[in-house]
């Protein structure tokens, strides 16, 4: 009997606690939950505070209570039309007209109605003289007496102007605005690719590239004054216009400045008395090697190689930019942001629809209607179209020996002469010094081979003043690839480059420096060879195999 006792006086406790909730300072208990708003609710249950949607700035609906004491605003409306009533604004609400009728619109006869949006609806409205094809009082036209008007006559930029069943004009087909149907119309400049015959030198610009803007005036943002022998804008100089510079304002010991054809500085005639000791000193941006610790990044570039040119200031030739997303179309950008380039769904080979642009700066048509396959344009969910291609290549594909990618009629790729095994290249044979093929300066070699056991041998001319890059560009994931170098009478070794490609981390690309002066020998020719990792193994033992590209250049 206690024990029944002490269990029932601990069950009470219990409960007098779960009851409870939580206790303020004044011993006042707050609970959302117990339809009564207190404390930092809202509300609770169906007490709203004295609060309604009105009171909340809706136009009316009914205010609710969450589960969490928060006011629910999901039934208040915004706008009042639709509810049967006639609210300020309205002509008329559903079949509440405000007692007007036809009559007393000042029409004969008819049917009088509410828009949706709680307008009067007069299109059921007659005239008793309405279709006797005169312009009689109260009537806009009568069929197609359209009273000598135009849609430009009642407000709009062109299209079609027709007459109601009501003689009231129908403007259906009107238009605000025939920007954007290639038509130079009226007040516009251009229309999409249609210049209006106007270039940017007829603007009186020097030249560039004039493009239309989306409302159809003339963009002038790439057309330019440099030529006309006077600095303009942001021009370093123009013709022999250096705007009062000389190399030693420019920060050099002597020499003669000159003006770039895109009106920039050329400062390769400027000196400096102690460039070329690999030592960055002075008035210097570097010297050989010594680039003073910066890079591409550190002079406002999005990645590349920096490089320093013979007069000791900064190459930034190999220097990239990532420019897409400056609404600027910069090559090879199809568009930016906003800016189309002129371009429309009708001028890239549809019917119509909205052409917008895809953040990697090229065409988005999935809103483009009335795709064309056959015109040479990749529209909608075509894979390719003709000769465009998208930029695709046998190796974006899977192919990872390259290829050559080509369109079917249907517009989607025809891979048959991609390839999935090793092949002989174009400077097949060259497997020794003897056969070594002579590579132009500046040239990019693409679609190269090295197979299993494969040694490629390549010279170019060679001036000992002169900095040589060689670059080498594959997939480290595809084979590791090095490059030895060999110069003089003798082709004796001087380095090589091979950075390893194994492992979990392959690397991409073999890139080797050969600086002016390195060399002291005397020989026309620069010899190298490529070949895969392991090629010390042959005849008979196995290398690492890749395509390649291959590129030799001065820096």
């Amino acid at each position: 009997m206690k024990n029944i006792f002490v269990l029932l006086v601990t069950m009470a406790l219990m409960i007098s606690c779960a009851e409870g909730g939580t206790s303020n300072a004044n011993n006042v208990t707050e609970s959302c939950g117990n339809a009564i708003a207190e404390g930092a609710e809202e509300c609770d249950g169906l007490d709203l505070s004295g609060a309604s949607c009105s009171v909340l700035g809706y136009a009316s609906g009914n205010l609710a209570c969450t589960s969490t004491c928060n006011f629910d605003t999901t039934g208040c409306v915004t706008s009042m039309c639709g509810n049967g009533q006639l609210d300020i604004g309205e002509e008329c609400d559903g079949t509440n007209l405000a007692g007007s009728s036809c009559s007393s619109r000042g029409y004969d006869d008819g049917t009088l109605s509410c828009n949706a949006n709680c307008t009067f609806n007069e299109t059921q409205c007659t005239m008793e003289s309405c279709g006797n094809g005169q312009v009689d009082a109260g009537e806009d036209c009568d069929g197609v007496n359209l009273n000598n008007s135009t849609c430009n006559d009642v407000g709009f930029a062109g299209g079609t102007l027709r007459c109601g069943a009501n003689c009231q004009y129908d403007t259906t087909d009107c238009e605000d605005s025939l920007c954007g149907n290639t038509i130079v119309n009226n007040g516009e400049d251009c229309d999409g690719p249609n210049m209006n015959n106007a270039t940017c030198a007829s603007l009186g610009y020097m030249g560039g590239v004039l493009s239309c803007t989306a409302s159809c005036q003339y963009d002038t943002a790439l057309c330019s004054e440099c030529g006309n022998g006077s600095v303009d804008g942001s021009e370093d100089c123009d013709g022999s216009d250096l705007n009062g510079a000389t190399c030693l304002s420019r920060g050099f010991d002597s020499g003669t400045l000159t003006c770039n054809s895109n009106c920039t500085y050329n400062d390769s005639a400027c000196t400096n008395t102690n460039c070329g000791n690999n030592n960055q000193e002075g008035t210097e941006e570097c010297d050989g090697t010594d680039l003073d610790s910066q890079t591409c990044i550190s002079l406002g570039h999005d990645g590349g190689t920096l490089a320093c040119n013979t007069n000791c200031t900064f190459n930034e030739t190999s220097c990239t930019d990532v420019l897409c997303g400056n609404t600027i179309i910069n090559s090879p950008e199809q568009c930016d942001g906003s800016n189309l380039n002129g371009a429309t769904c009708i001028s890239r080979g549809f019917d119509g629809g909205t052409l917008s642009c895809n953040s990697n700066c090229t065409f988005n048509e999935n809103n483009c209607t009335g795709q064309v396959c056959g015109n040479d344009v990749i529209d909608g969910t075509e894979e390719c179209d003709g000769l465009d291609l998208d930029y695709t290549w046998c190796e974006d594909l899977g192919y990872i020996w390259g290829g050559d990618l080509d369109c079917y009629s249907n517009c989607t790729f025809d891979e048959s002469g991609c390839r999935n095994a090793c092949f002989t290249d174009v400077f097949e044979p060259n497997g020794g010094s003897s056969s070594a093929v002579t590579l132009t300066v500046g040239t990019i070699y693409t679609d190269l081979a090295a197979c299993n056991c494969d040694v490629d041998w390549y010279k170019f001319p060679f001036t000992a003043s002169n900095n040589y890059r060689v670059e080498v560009w594959f997939y480290g994931t595809d084979g590791d690839l090095d490059v030895e170098f060999y110069y003089g009478t003798s082709l004796s070794y001087i380095g090589g480059a091979y950075a390893n490609n194994d492992g979990s981390t392959p690397v991409d690309d073999e890139i080797y420096d050969i600086p002016a002066g390195s060399q002291t020998q005397t020989s026309s020719y620069m010899y190298f060879r490529v070949f895969g990792e392991g090629v010390s193994s042959c005849p008979g033992g196995t290398t690492d195999t890749a395509p390649y590209w291959l590129w030799v250049h001065t820096y």
